[in-house]
């Protein structure tokens, strides 16, 4: 309980004025942020739109369709929303996924389900419901979900990390 009196960490930072999100698949990071970074990394992004994103260890930026999630060793999860499922007050995000040598993708909430595969290729698993298809990748280190909707189109990216923290690369 004392955690949830306790003087928010981000509370100072300033507002964030960094608009352009690049997710780096061969180096497993956001804007040079890695997995198992602490959240103090994340001041760059400025200051979170919800309250108590420390308590919570949930990060949310509103204007970048962005959510960081962490846990005691640090950044756990980097979750990209393209289609206001449910999240209110979030705008669509705009991410470029690059992959090595120089492969890069435009995700936005007009990235079909076809450009998705023609970068990273064959799913390992799809599932689809009455309401969406994911489609299920594990790739240098990581487990990353592209949620679509039944139109094909992008809605959500959830990214989570598999590999060891202390084996993360530098960007």
């Amino acid at each position: 309980m004392y955690a949830y009196f306790r003087i928010d960490p981000t509370q100072d930072w300033p507002i964030g004025t960094l608009n352009d999100l690049l997710f780096d698949l061969g180096n497993q990071c956001l804007n040079d942020i890695h997995f198992g970074d602490s959240f103090e990394s994340l001041k760059r992004f400025g200051k979170p739109d919800n309250k108590k994103p420390f308590y919570y260890n949930v990060f949310q930026y509103f204007n970048k369709g962005l959510i960081i999630e962490i846990d005691a060793l640090g950044i756990d999860y980097f979750g990209f929303l393209f289609e206001n499922g449910g999240e209110p007050g979030f705008h669509p995000a705009s991410v470029n996924m690059v992959f090595p040598p120089s492969r890069r993708l435009e995700l936005s909430d007009a990235c079909h389900i076809r450009s998705i595969t023609d970068f990273l290729g064959h799913p390992e698993q799809i599932d689809k419901d009455e309401e969406e298809i994911i489609l299920f990748y594990e790739l240098n280190g990581m487990k990353i979900e592209f949620e679509m909707n039944l139109h094909e189109m992008l809605k959500r990216v959830n990214v989570y990390s598999t590999a060891a923290v202390g084996s993360r690369k530098t960007c």
